[in-house]
């Protein structure tokens, strides 16, 4: 068995987000590593899954997992995923939020590949107008600042109005993560700042700057706000019980709930002729999920988790009672 070979051997992903995992900081057992690979794949394969439990890649030290490496394994694409980046870099609106100097390397290192016709796939339609304009050169400069600062672990200083018109001023914070929504047009950012991660539209966001004097790989973890941003980062997904939707595809549900969730990591598969889609969220996230879950109606049924169907359920009460 090629054990390291990703098109070959069916562990490798599984055993890579482990490894990765506790290279950043997360906590496993023997049994936990155990029951993740015997629940993704057949139980007659359960001996391999007790060799790599038991010294190829692990020791335990006070019954947590210890690499054996000290590092991780970066992700690794195949033929496909190459070419798919080569057709995002041959489209013009994605080039306007790179960096040039980012986008001059994976034009030379994509050279060679061939690349996957753009409107084979689809097609941009009912943009929202009142969306984020990115022929705006002080909004893509916004962009790229944030871009680089993720990148390179620094903290930023910004300033930004929201919809109120309440103003923050100077606010210092460590940016995780830019998402992109298709229902609404909107670039947004996720920050953690004043001990909490919160969303910012980035077109609320008045000035911001690398914050030059603080690198988070380079601080004190012992800090007690750089644990809890360590926290966020390690925690940052519900990976183990994602949002799990049934979806009765009519009236193009199917279609509206990748819009309205195009910002999460998603799954999507048949389950005894079921459409499910598992949608993996952060904890903020909860408000503007069951929202939107909401605006689906009957066609969408939450399968997972409880404390998520609860709330579908109890907005629907309430709104009965009025």
């Amino acid at each position: 068995m090629e054990l390291f070979n990703d098109y070959k051997n069916r562990y490798y992903r599984c055993i890579q987000n482990i490894i990765n995992e506790i290279y950043n900081g997360k906590k496993y057992t023997k049994k936990d590593i155990r029951k993740i690979l015997q629940d993704a794949y057949l139980e007659q394969e359960f001996v391999l899954v007790n060799e790599f439990v038991n010294g190829e890649f692990f020791e335990f030290e006070d019954e947590f997992a210890k690499l054996r490496i000290d590092s991780n394994i970066p992700i690794r694409l195949n033929d496909l995923e190459i070419a798919y980046l080569k057709m995002f870099v041959e489209d013009e609106e994605f080039n306007k939020v790179l960096d040039e100097e980012i986008l001059t390397k994976l034009k030379q290192k994509l050279d060679k590949i061939d690349s996957l016709n753009y409107n084979q796939y689809w097609k941009r339609e009912n943009i929202d107008k009142f969306g984020d304009n990115l022929d705006n050169l002080e909004f893509r400069n916004k962009i790229i600042i944030l871009e680089k600062a993720i990148l390179n672990n620094k903290f930023i200083k910004y300033s930004s109005k929201n919809r109120k018109g309440d103003v923050f001023e100077d606010k210092i914070a460590y940016p995780y993560k830019i998402e992109y929504s298709i229902k609404n047009n909107k670039y947004r950012l996720i920050v953690f700042c004043d001990d909490r991660a919160i969303k910012i539209n980035i077109e609320s966001i008045t000035k911001v700057e690398i914050f030059e004097d603080k690198d988070f790989s380079l601080m004190d973890k012992s800090n007690l706000q750089d644990k809890k941003i360590k926290e966020f980062i390690n925690n940052k997904k519900n990976i183990d019980k994602p949002i799990v939707l049934k979806i009765e595809d009519n009236k193009n549900t199917l279609d509206r709930c990748f819009n309205l969730f195009s910002a999460y990591d998603k799954r999507y598969y048949y389950d005894d002729n079921n459409l499910i889609l598992n949608i993996y969220y952060h904890d903020f996230d909860e408000a503007e999920i069951v929202r939107d879950i909401l605006s689906l109606g009957k066609s969408v049924i939450v399968l997972e988790p409880k404390k998520i169907r609860d709330k579908v359920v109890g907005r629907i009460l309430r709104n009965f009672d009025r």
